[in-house]
Formats: structure tokens, sequence, C-alpha cells
């Protein structure tokens, strides 16, 4: 049992439009909780001006004030402003600093902040008074997103970093650039095994029944799914699919699935609340997303946890969990190596012991396995600084 106070500073967070995003912070912070830890939020929730412009996603505008609320015993401040493309750094820096006084004075010193992801968390923490660690779960590292101005701020964040953090080592390899040569640990993001569990029975194929759940854009790869799911039922294949989620792609999809003529058999469910994507995973026979990249991907372990087979491509993070055992990898953008090996998985479904696919989950991604990883890194973290390295 750990005393120790830790201070989560995410870059992005849930809010009411998208309560589910940033959900595995909140998860992680909720499996310290309960491993004995004190646990809070500060979010600097920064939102750009051509966003206010057009108002998406917004409910109230951003007016530099904080709120405080509370989540299952987490304690929550956040701050709501605005900021142009340069200054972004600058006002998360200043509203991550307000915040802290805050909380400090509310609840408590923290002994060390958790940041997550350098952009701008992460470099906000460098200039921030406490001792803090750095998880990364960007993609924009693969993607080439960081400007110019952009990179010194990031090697900044992860140099005065006392401990950084990816939660995949493809993403450890991305962030390579930027880390000066200092050491990065694998943590991964930690997965709710008490909520994703499999249900009580599963009917038995035919229907062969896929779900799959992601933001709809092109780095998912639903197209390509529709397009191997078009090549199973013409050559007589007894397959339907769930598409959980919204994004830019959705239309191009629904309109794919009717010229390809597989609309009847693919279901686009739109936005689902956590207890919807359980529901669909424990409904489903596998767990198929064939992205072009994954920093982690939680979805598939969450899948898993339901005790789903799965399916990935070679992008990263499902690397390094998607063995034998538990799924298959398949090669990027092959419509023809993806369908073949869902048929695959059709005709050998019996081989998948979806409790011991469960099992793998909750010993690499439970609440206690990523809880303990990070107590181990914490109590380093504070013990190296109580001795002045």
């Amino acid at each position: 049992m750990s005393d120790l106070h830790i201070l989560f500073l995410p870059s992005w967070y849930s809010y009411s439009r998208f309560p589910m995003q940033g959900i595995f912070f909140k998860e992680q912070a909720l499996a310290l909780q309960r491993a004995g830890l004190k646990v809070g939020f500060i979010y600097p929730e920064i939102w750009g001006v051509r966003t206010l412009l057009t108002s998406t996603g917004i409910d109230d505008p951003p007016r530099f004030q904080t709120s405080i609320s509370e989540y299952d015993g987490l304690v929550e401040v956040r701050l709501k402003g605005m900021a142009l493309g340069p200054t972004w750094p600058w006002v998360t820096t200043w509203s991550a600093r307000r915040l802290l006084e805050e909380y400090s004075r509310r609840f408590g010193r923290p002994d060390l902040i958790h940041a997550h992801v350098a952009v701008w968390a992460g470099v906000a923490a460098s200039y921030l008074p406490l001792p803090y660690v750095l998880t990364e779960h960007w993609t924009g590292y693969r993607e080439g997103l960081l400007g110019l101005w952009q990179k010194p701020l990031v090697r900044r964040a992860f140099r005065k970093a006392q401990a950084r953090l990816a939660v995949s080592s493809a993403l450890a390899r991305d962030i390579e650039p930027y880390t000066n040569g200092l050491p990065v640990e694998i943590v991964p993001n930690v997965v709710d095994t008490e909520f994703f569990v499999p249900p009580p029975s599963r009917p038995n194929p035919p229907p062969f029944r896929l779900f799959t759940a992601a933001i709809l854009n092109q780095r998912k790869g639903i197209d390509l799914l529709l397009r191997a799911l078009a090549h199973l039922i013409r050559n007589g294949q007894d397959v339907v699919l769930d598409i959980g989620g919204e994004g830019p792609e959705r239309e191009a999809l629904v309109l794919l699935a009717r010229d390809l003529g597989i609309a009847d058999r693919v279901n686009f469910l739109g936005l689902l609340s956590r207890e919807g994507v359980r529901k669909a995973m424990q409904e489903a026979h596998l767990f198929v997303l064939p992205s072009s990249y994954e920093t982690f991907g939680v979805a598939y372990i969450e899948a898993m946890a339901c005790g789903l087979p799965v399916i990935a491509t070679r992008c990263g993070g499902p690397e390094g969990f998607v063995t034998p055992d538990v799924g298959y990898l398949v090669p990027q953008s092959d419509e023809n190596a993806l369908a073949t090996t869902i048929h695959d998985v059709f005709v050998n479904y019996h081989r998948f012991d979806g409790n011991e696919i469960r099992c793998y989950v909750v010993r690499r991604f439970g609440s206690d396995a990523v809880a303990k990883k990070l107590i181990t890194i914490y109590e380093r973290v504070v013990s190296r600084r109580a001795m002045g390295c």
C-alpha cells in the first residue's frame, strides 16, 4: 500500500460531447486509486480559435475559469481556455500552473505529476515546480506532425522528466529523436477487466459476427475491412459486421458498403457508450481493426478481455501483444490477406479459448499489473528526489 499523492495532467480528456475521450487516463488513475494512492486531475481544456468560430463541440465559451468536479473519488480541476497555434504551449503552461495552485490549495500538494503526452501537457509540466513522469501516447511522431518550432519544446519535456514512458515499444522507437538518449520504459494502458468481461454465453455462428470500434478516419482502415467482407460474402461466407464509432469517413464508408453490395451485412452503430462497446463485443465472435498505425490499441485489449480473438495489422502497438494464441497480425493494406485471415478464424474458431484470451489480458494489462509498474516508477522518482538526485 502506497501513500503517494499523484496529480495527472493529460493533454486531452473527456468533456460533455465526448465523454469517452481519454478514458484510458481515467482508468489508469482509478487503478492507482484502488492500489491505495491519492490521485487527482488538472486539465487545461484549451480550444483552438477555428473550433470556436465553427462552434464544433463547444457547449459554453471558454472564459479561463476553473471548475471542480469529482468522479469515483477522483477530483478533477479544469480550466477552459483558447489559444492560437504558436501560443498553445504557453497558454497550456499558464493554465496548468494556475490549476496546480488551485488544486494544491484545496487538496494538498502532490508528490509528483504524471503528464500524458508531451504536446502540450509534458511541456507544461516541465515548467511546474514539481517532479514529473511523462507518458507518451501520441501518433503524431510517426506521422511527422511536429513543426520545427515545436521540436525543441518536446525535447525539453522529455529531458526534464524524471522518467519517460511509452505505451508500446513501437512508440518508444518513434520518440527516440526527442529523448536525448535517455531511457524510455514501456508501461501499457490499463484495461478495466472488471467491466470488460465475456458474456455468459455467445451465440454459435453462423452468422459469424465481426465487430470493430474506431474513429472513422482513413488511418483505421475500415474501407479495407469492408472490401475484405465483400470478398468473403461473394465466396459464400455468412458474415456480418458491426461498426462502432463516428468520424469524417462515415458517409464515404456507408456509400462504399452500398457500392460493394454488402449494405445489408453492415451495421453502422454510431458513437457507442462504454456499455454499448462492451455489449457489441459480447455479441461478436471476432474483433477486427486493420489500422495503418496504432501507438497501443486499447480497443483490441478490451475485446480480448471480453474473450474475443482479434485481427490487427502490423502497425506498431498490436505487434507487442497479438500472439497466435489470441489472434492474428496481417500486413497493412492487404485486403486479400485480411479476408483470408478472417476466414481462417471462422474455420478454426474452436481453437481460440475465450477464458485463456481474457486471462492473458488480466496478467498483462489489468489494473493490478499496470498499477504495480507505475507505483514502482513513482517511488523510485520520489526517492531519488528526496536524496537530491
